[in-house]
Parts: C-alpha cells; structure tokens; sequence
C-alpha cells in the first residue's frame, strides 16, 4: 500500500515555521457608543524612542533610589522630568516603563502639577481607562484628586480652577460609559474607585485597600495615602447617587452579569455599600416556590460572590436585614456554619444583626453541630456567635456556648490544634472567650500559665494574639500576669533573638508601662538582656530592635534615667478623689453658732514666720560677729 510521502530534519521543520501566519489576537467586545464617540479603544499614542527611553530609564532609576538630599532637590528633580515630559504624556502612560515613572512622578508631585497632568488627560480619560499600563495611572491619578479635594474642603488649598470642578469633568467624561468600563478587565477598578471617591470612602473600603500596596513607600512623599473617609462636597454625594440610581435601573441580567465576574465585582460592591437596593435585583426569587433567588444561592457558594453578599448583609437596614435571616438562613445555620464559603455570610450576619432572638434561634440549630464545626476548624463560626450573644448581653447563653466548646474541645486543643501548631482561629476563640465571665478568664490563664514549655507561647504568632489580648484585659490581675512572666525565667534573651519573640518583648514591655507594680520584673528582664554586655543581642538584627525598644543603652549607663523614663508614662495618684457633682451637700451651721464658735477657737491659718523686733536682730548681729572674732 503506498504510503504519503513526508519529509523530515530540520529545513522542513523551518519552512513549517516560516509558512505558519501568526495568530491574531482577539482584542475582546468593545463597546460600540464607546467607539463612535471617542474613537477606537486602541488609539496609538506613539512609542518611546530610544533616547527618551534610555532617559525615563535613569529617571526611574533615580526616583526608585531615593538618595535626594532634600525635598527642595526631590521637588526640582521631578519640576525639570515634568517639563521634559511635556507633551508626551499620553505617550508615557501607554507605556510599561512610562506608567512606572508617572505613578512615582505623581506621589512626588505639588497639587498644580497634578492638576496639569488631568489637563493633559482631558477629553482621552476614557480610551486611557480602558488601556493595561494607563488604567494604574488613572486609578493613582483619582486617589491623588480625591485626597487634594479634601484638603480643599477643609481650606489648606485654594486655587482656581478648583480641584473639585477638575474631578468633576473627569466624572462627566466618564458617567455615560461607567457600566461598560465596569464589565473591562483594566477599566473596572477605575470605575470602581471613582464611585467610591465620590463617597469619600476610597481609603477605607475593603477591596480598594488591598490595590494600596502598590502605593508602597509614598509615606515620605509629598502624598501619602490617609487612612480615613475623606470629606467630599455636596455635588459628589449627588453624582454618587445619580450612579447608583442608574446602576438599579440597568437590567437585571447586565447586573447580575457584572456580579458574577471576578473582575467586575469590586464595582457591584462598591455600588452596594453606597445604596443597599442596588441589590434587591439580584435578591429576586422569580419562580422559586421557597422564596430564594437562585442566583443568590448561586453565589453564596462561590469565594467571589459570597464578598457582595457579605457588602449587602453589611450594608442592609434592620428591616432588610431581618427579611434576609428569615429567608436565606433560619433552618439552614448548620449547613452555612459548615460550608467552607457561605460560613463567612453567616459571621457577618452575627456581627451585625441587632435581633438576639434570632441569634439564639441561631445557636439552638447550631449547638447540636459543635463538633462538625469544629472538626471542619471553622472556630470563627462560633467565635462570631459569642461576640454577638456578649454584645446583646447575654453572658449566660455565651457561658453555655463556652460549656459546650469545652465539652468538644479543651482550651488547650483550641489553642494548640490537633496537628501540634498553634491555630490562629484558636487564638481568637479563646480571646473573645476572655469577655464571658472571671471564672472563665481564670481558666484560660491557668492553661497558659500550665502550658510547657513556655517559650513556645512567645515564639509563635499565633500564641502570641492570645498572650496580647490577656495582657490588655482588665480582668488580669497583678498576680496572673507575675505568673505569666516569670514562667519564661531566663529566656528572654533568646526570645529577644526570634522573630515573633521580639513582638511579645515589645507587649511585655507595654505591660510593664501600664502597671508600675510590674517594674521589678521589667527591671529583672533588662537585667538578663544586657547580660555579658549585650554581644550576642546587637550582633541580632531581631535583637537590635529589641535593645532600642527597651532602650538598653540608657538602662546600662543611666540607670536612673531608664526607670524615671518608665515612671514617665503613669499619670500621678490621687490621694482624695474629686467629689461628684452629684453627692449630698454639707449640712450649713445656724450664723450665731458659727459666730460662737469662731470666737472660740483659735483662727487656722498658714503658718508664717513672726516677725522679729529691731532690737532682737541687733543682739544677733553682735553674736555672729563675736563668733568670727574669737576664730580670728
């Protein structure tokens, strides 16, 4: 049978490679509003050139080292990068090396600067969104703007145009396309963080913090990321709810869309937290005969959307809340608390619920499933159950909570695990435990006051929580943490040279300034931390740390010094306290007893030296200077 005739070796596997055409790729749906407004989504901007390359190169070199003498040379710097910069914006921000350098230029930017760069944006905010490398510098650019119109709100900046009428015409270029850049892989954060910005809540929402360690060492630049809401003018708080009424206009299936897509959901919950009926479409049970939507179902299993109900059980009312209970979670409280996701749900619901009806409801089914849950490690599940009863003020329920951990579980397996390490869930159960009652906090003391060896309890982050969150307590007593102290002996050395060892120093420490009856031991642990002169402690990078926090130093050379420094932080004691306002008046006396009795006792008064006569002064001027005569 004849067969077909292939060639083999190198040349054909080379004309193969020369013939075969190269793949083209797709650049994925673009909306087509976007396109015949602003034109195509790839719109080139130009490439670097070599020299502009090799330039932006040394500059990032430069900013990334940071060897700037000054903030007026840092300032200078990137003035005259800027200026070289000028009309080549759009450019850089399309490129990998130029995003890089415009972010930096950017945290080291005065406000006019920031406000050129917008300028330089304007009127292609929407193509730029939308690209890999600009859509960060966009998302950077929003933070900065959002941070400068707050310190315009409160009067530190005053410049015309204001900072608000520029944010607000970046808005408008991008309000009537907003959804659309929500389902795009690079516009959806952008999108996301505008809507928050106008909130004010772009630094302190959850899914936006974590895009905050890009922003890594901004602290010593002219901007730094707050920690806080940011205060945002009245036509902010307008425009937010203008969005948020679009976005619960769109249809349903667009929503639910952008929900279930990982990359589109920082932006639904964005929208849940700044109106909860944002998610009453996706809560549509339709055609379910048990009054559940589906899709919420859906979702409560998945790690992405179980995130947007846990926005909208957070952001729900009293009313909607207490629907929700009833509808997704009474009678199925076993099965959440197991389920490896919707547990989740479940904590959020506990910490937030204001019904302690329910939340015992809630530990009637749970308590027959105690040792699933913890056989499965969800410890949180009931970590969250306590705080929610201690919070209502049930204290006897959470000691039945407790009671019936126990009778699973000691404390110590809580703490230690069954694999022998220490689990941090663990940690946290036995903390919020701490709360229930004295006889309760005795107990798990005494267990670490027992455990052995102690050094374990220090070296082990996990411990560590614990250990921290007795020593704050106001139960513990002096005698318990002189236990928990001296168990460690002459260990604290070593300690002092591990990782995690060196944290619980800096809490001992912390606890030693808080209670004064503890100087004793604080002075017994400097004692073993400076012994033979402290080598091996400052040959440790650990160790280092942990001899400038205690100030060593200062302990070895002025030892007066280090404990008036440690008797520095308590406020002084009071002998007699003030009295309330509200305490019983002083009986008055009847005036002519007082009169009487005023003529018959003797005045009190301070006391003062009697003044002398002129001729006593004179008789013991002539003493003295007899005095000196005979010694002459």
């Amino acid at each position: 049978m004849p067969r077909e005739r292939k060639q083999r070796g190198r040349r054909k596997r080379k004309d193969d490679d020369v013939a075969q055409p190269e793949p083209e790729i797709d650049p994925g749906p673009v909306s087509s509003e976007i396109q015949s407004e602003h034109g195509n989504e790839d719109e080139f901007f130009g490439f670097l050139d070599e020299n502009e390359q090799a330039y932006f190169r040394e500059v990032d070199e430069k900013l990334a080292a940071d060897e700037f003498t000054s903030s007026e040379e840092s300032g200078l710097f990137v003035t005259n990068v800027l200026k070289e910069a000028e009309n080549k914006e759009l450019k850089l921000a399309t490129s990998p090396l130029g995003s890089k350098v415009l972010e930096q230029l950017m945290a080291r930017s005065r406000p006019e600067q920031i406000k050129a760069l917008c300028a330089a944006f304007a009127g292609k905010f929407l193509i730029l969104v939308r690209h890999r490398y600009a859509s960060h510098v966009c998302e950077m650019l929003l933070a900065i703007m959002a941070s400068l119109v707050d310190r315009e709100m409160t009067g530190e900046l005053s410049e015309a145009p204001s900072y608000k009428t520029t944010f607000l015409s970046i808005l408008a270029e991008m309000e009537p396309h907003l959804l659309d850049l929500a389902g795009e892989h690079y516009g959806s954060h952008v999108a996301r963080d505008m809507l928050l910005a106008l909130d004010g809540s772009l630094f302190t929402f959850n899914s936006a913090q974590k895009r905050s360690k890009r922003y890594h060492g901004q602290k010593k630049y002219l901007w730094a990321r707050p920690n806080r809401n940011v205060s945002t003018p009245a036509t902010f708080k307008k425009a937010a709810m203008r969005i948020a009424r679009m976005i619960r206009e769109t249809d349903n299936v667009q929503l639910r869309v952008l929900a279930s897509a990982p990359h589109s959901m920082g932006f639904v919950q964005a929208a849940i937290s700044l109106d909860p009926s944002v998610a009453l479409p996706l809560f549509e049970a339709g055609s379910s005969e048990s009054g559940r939507a589906d899709f919420v179902e859906a979702m409560m299993r998945e790690s992405a959307g179980s995130q947007i109900i846990e926005t909208a059980v957070c952001s729900m009312d009293d009313q909607m809340l207490e629907n929700f209970a009833a509808t997704y979670l009474k009678g199925r409280i076993a099965r959440f608390a197991h389920n490896d996701v919707s547990n989740h749900i479940l904590q959020t619901w506990l910490g937030r619920t204001t019904d302690l009806a329910a939340v015992e409801a809630a530990w009637a089914e749970l308590a027959p499933v105690v040792a699933d849950v913890l056989d499965v490690n969800h410890l949180t599940v009931l970590q969250a159950m306590i705080e929610s009863l201690l919070r209502h003020g049930a204290e006897p329920l959470a000691q039945n909570v407790w009671l019936t951990v126990c009778a699973v579980r000691p404390p110590k397996q809580l703490l230690k695990g069954e694999e022998g390490q220490f689990s941090i869930q663990g940690a946290f159960l036995l903390s919020a435990c701490l709360g229930i009652s004295q006889r309760v906090h005795d107990e798990i003391v005494e267990m670490l006051v027992e455990y052995s060896p102690a050094t374990d309890l220090a070296k082990s982050s996990c411990s560590l929580k614990l250990m921290s969150a007795v020593f704050q307590h106001s139960s513990t007593d002096i005698p318990q943490c002189r236990r928990l102290l001296n168990k460690f002996g002459t260990s604290w050395s070593d300690l002092a040279r591990d990782k995690d060892g060196s944290f619980f120093l800096d809490a001992v420490r912390a606890l030693c300034i808080e209670r004064p009856q503890l100087k004793l031991i604080a002075q017994r642990i400097a004692q073993d931390l400076t012994c033979n002169g402290g080598e091996e402690l400052r040959a440790d990078f650990y160790g280092r740390i942990v001899w400038r926090n205690w100030r060593l130093d200062v302990y070895r050379h002025r030892r007066g010094e280090w404990e008036r420094d440690f008797r520095s932080h308590h406020p002084p004691k009071t002998l007699k306290p003030a009295q309330p306002a509200s305490a019983v008046a002083p009986l008055t006396m009847h005036p002519d007893r007082l009169a009487r009795q005023q003529e018959t006792q003797p005045r009190q008064q301070k006391r003062k030296r009697a003044p002398e006569s002129a001729g006593a002064a004179r008789q013991v001027a002539a003493e003295v200077d007899a005095l000196f005569a005979r010694k002459r």
